[in-house]
């Protein structure tokens, strides 16, 4: 009994009322608020998505006080949590920036956070709508 009970949550489908898409591309615009502060703009591209699990990819360019520019890219994999909830790993550096987000219809909104070995913590605030 318990191998037909693993089996058919592996197996799963997705619930019947649906979970929210999140394909397509997105503007995304944040702030770096520490350790330092900096701009982010780009796009972020989902390309793929399986009931709740997702994956694409995020293009950004940081701008800093003194005007120094530096290109963000790399993969995204992330979850939809429920119907307003969403979360991802963007991987632009060696540690993911873990965001979580509030969706609603056509935006994304919320925080993001890497927190690398020793303890050192980069965050922000973005936003993103779908193009």
């Amino acid at each position: 009994m318990l191998a037909v009970s693993a089996c058919s949550v592996a197996t799963e489908p997705c619930p019947a009322d649906g979970v929210a898409s999140v394909v397509g591309s997105w503007g995304y615009s944040g702030i770096e608020l520490a350790p330092l502060r900096t701009t982010l703009s780009g796009t972020l591209a989902v390309t793929r998505q399986s009931c709740r699990e997702f994956s694409g990819a995020v293009d950004l360019l940081e701008v800093n006080a003194q005007g120094g520019t530096r290109r963000l890219a790399g993969p995204v994999s992330g979850t939809v949590i429920d119907a307003g909830s969403v979360r991802f790993d963007a991987f632009v550096e060696a540690v993911p920036r873990q965001h979580l987000a509030t969706l609603a219809g056509d935006s994304l909104s919320g925080t993001w956070l890497a927190v690398d070995g020793a303890g050192q913590t980069v965050s922000g605030t973005f936003g993103s709508r779908r193009q």
